[in-house]
């Protein structure tokens, strides 16, 4: 799997392309339309946006690839940003 660090502030994330992220809301949004009242209240009522497809820690949006140095270590969670340049849209089945 592909990493990609914020380079605002140094936060690992997965790199997806902008196509995959907008295929994601729009299927995500979609269960979410056809959701029964209770579901929808599980999720604040608000659908999907390729606005939180950002750094989750300082709202970034520009990245490199991970580096050595950086020491990402093993079993961390990454959350998906936009990064076109590094995108890895096909996310393997292990952990990182």
């Amino acid at each position: 799997m592909t990493v990609v660090v914020c380079r605002g502030c140094g936060w690992a994330s997965w790199p997806v392309s902008r196509a995959f992220a907008a295929r994601e809301v729009a299927r995500f949004n979609a269960y979410l339309a056809a959701a029964d009242d209770e579901t929808r209240s599980l999720y604040g009522g608000r659908g999907a946006s390729l606005d939180s497809y950002v750094c989750l820690r300082c709202g970034g949006s520009a990245f490199r690839p991970e580096l050595p140095e950086d020491r990402i270590p093993d079993g961390v969670t990454l959350n998906p940003v936009i990064c076109d340049e590094h995108a890895d849209d096909t996310p393997g089945q292990e952990n990182r």
